[in-house]
């Protein structure tokens, strides 16, 4: 195995057109998790990267690890034109690969259409996934891009609808959905904080109010 991810970084360095085919080959006939990463970090490195068929994988591989692998190659440097490809892969049927999508979607800058989805991700079905949407809302919010502006009290009340529902100590994420979506409110700087406190300091529920001074 250790030769296999040596093997694998080494690609990275002498990238030829079937690098990428190697390396995803590799993840499905090995795929433990010390060869997958090896591979991802790989897959980053390839330059020119081959997105097309990156985003290909991504969604139509069989094996799930092979589509978390390529999903998570896009990650870094997302951009607009592998939007649809993290918006299809919400809908995975593993959560790994979801998982990813919604953490790349955050990474895709000065998008409104991106914003709008993790926005809707925020109701996914898994608890996983729609943490992660928030977490993705959180970087959103801290860089703060004039071309979002209008887009930022949509964010600031969505995240605030998600954390109020952790009110309710039988949502499957109780114990700690709160604090995930908590630190990302805060990543509006004052304006999420005090949002915070005024839920601290006037809400009508007790709970409610001790999670928000807990973030």
């Amino acid at each position: 195995n250790g030769v296999r991810c040596v093997a694998a970084l080494a690609l990275a360095k002498i990238h030829v057109s079937s690098s990428h085919v190697a390396l995803l080959e590799a993840v499905e006939k090995h795929g433990n998790h010390m060869l997958r990463e090896c591979a991802i970090i790989a897959l980053r490195r390839l330059q020119p990267s081959p997105v097309e068929e990156l985003s290909t994988a991504a969604l139509t591989a069989s094996d799930a690890r092979v589509r978390e692998a390529a999903m998570r190659s896009l990650m870094p440097n997302a951009t607009r034109v592998m939007r649809p490809t993290f918006q299809a892969g919400l809908k995975d049927t593993e959560r790994f690969p979801r998982f990813a999508a919604a953490e790349a979607l955050g990474n895709i800058r000065k998008s409104t259409s991106a914003t709008e989805i993790l926005i809707e991700t925020l109701k996914h079905e898994d608890v996983a996934v729609a943490n992660r949407a928030a977490v993705s809302l959180g970087r959103v919010a801290a860089r703060n891009e004039s071309e979002l502006k209008a887009l930022r009290p949509r964010i600031l009340q969505s995240l605030l609808a998600a954390f109020r529902q952790h009110v309710d100590p039988d949502v499957a994420d109780a114990e700690w959905g709160w604090r995930v979506v908590g630190n990302a409110i805060l990543e509006f700087g004052d304006e999420g904080a005090e949002a915070l406190r005024e839920i601290r300091d006037h809400s009508d529920n007790s709970r409610l109010a001790e999670l928000a001074w807990r973030v």
